[in-house]
């Protein structure tokens, strides 16, 4: 016997279902007008849309833009990224941030090309096995591409279902729940318009601080307007705890002009990186400043020690400071450079180095899959 839903989730299914008919025509006639010209929506092939998916979670479309064209550009379809080298594919997914997005895109497309002759599945099942495809990822593609009336719940749809509703958590912490309420809103004809301009609501006119409900289609449905509580709705998440790290990052140049980098820095594992070493970790104090600095000189000597390896030269001193945020994360990063002396290297790695690690010039780091961190890092080398 199928299980009732609980009275809070039934009374939020049955406002959805009450106001659903005139809804999605509002919204749709909205979204028509309004949509922005984003190049995802050049056309629905299942493939661009789950490239762009992937790269929109956790991201910016200003920032996905260029990213996505030149990706596309680079990995045109299924096979050719299925196929890819992991470092040509990590560098151009460099400055996007979340790496095992890029990674597990690479996955999905493996496992399309050998159980699915390369084709997007278009059941929900067979995508919900794809390496790196969710609830919401699936429904996004499969609405879109294929027309398939599955709903997608994604943050900004959290935030629009929340004031709609005045949903209050731990509702807004269950996807699978939202889905249900969602459901009753989707147009069933033309669920991929209607799923786009539910996010498109979100990010545009349903904002998480000031939205703009004078211009908001839906206004006369929302129960967070009516109440004038737009302010109150979703109810903030607590925040995740956040940790100060201090390390030391270290440009290591050898006698033919060449840098030290490394693969399997636990932070970022799999791309190739400065030695970063670190000197400390504390949890972060809310509202507290961070003190000074602390000396690197005796932990990067100690590492040295351990690698084998001598300068070549006086001690160096640190040519700058920056910072850097990886998940929940805080790292405040020194930065030296220093010749080394190659010769002593009792690990005895050749010019070229072992594949965890190796000696590239500025040309050759080019076209490595590196973080925004490297990025910074420059700034702070002679």
């Amino acid at each position: 016997m199928k299980k009732s839903p609980e009275p809070h989730l039934a009374r939020t299914i049955e406002a959805a279902e009450s106001i659903g008919a005139s809804f999605s025509p509002q919204l749709l006639q909205w979204y028509a007008r309004r949509a922005r010209d984003l190049p995802w929506r050049v056309d629905s092939d299942p493939y661009r849309v789950w490239v762009s998916e992937i790269m929109l979670q956790q991201t910016r479309v200003e920032t996905v833009i260029p990213y996505y064209e030149k990706f596309l550009a680079a990995f045109p379809d299924i096979e050719t990224l299925a196929t890819a080298d992991e470092q040509k594919l990590l560098s151009h997914w460099s400055g996007l941030g979340y790496y095992s997005r890029a990674r597990n895109l690479q996955k999905g497309a493996q496992h399309i090309l050998t159980e699915h002759d390369g084709c997007f599945p278009r059941d929900r099942d067979l995508a919900l096995r794809v390496p790196g495809v969710g609830p919401y990822t699936s429904a996004a593609i499969l609405s879109i591409a294929f027309g398939e009336a599955h709903p997608v719940v994604d943050g900004n749809v959290i935030r629009v279902l929340s004031r709609l509703f005045l949903i209050e958590p731990p509702l807004t912490n269950q996807v699978g729940r939202l889905e249900l309420v969602a459901d009753q809103l989707l147009d069933q004809t033309k669920p991929g318009d209607h799923n786009q301009a539910m996010m498109e609501l979100g990010a545009t006119v349903c904002l998480p601080k000031n939205p703009c409900c004078l211009v908001c289609p839906v206004s006369e449905s929302c129960a967070a307007f009516s109440s004038a509580r737009t302010d109150e709705f979703p109810r903030p998440r607590p925040k995740a705890k956040t940790t100060d790290v201090e390390c030391a990052l270290l440009w290591l140049r050898n006698g033919n002009g060449r840098y030290l980098f490394r693969m399997g820095w636990p932070l970022l594992p799999h791309l190739w990186m400065p030695p970063i070493i670190t000197l400390s970790e504390t949890a972060s104090s809310s509202g507290s400043k961070r003190g000074k600095a602390p000396d690197p000189g005796d932990k990067i000597e100690s590492w040295l020690g351990e690698e084998g390896l001598v300068w070549n030269g006086e001690v160096p001193d640190v040519t700058g400071t920056f910072r850097h945020s990886i998940t929940t994360r805080k790292l405040r990063l020194q930065v030296v450079e220093a010749d080394i002396d190659t010769t002593k290297w009792a690990a005895g790695i050749t010019e070229r180095g072992a594949p965890e690690e190796a000696w590239f010039d500025d040309g050759e780091r080019v076209g490595l899959g590196r973080s925004s961190l490297v990025d910074k890092a420059l700034r702070y080398r002679r």
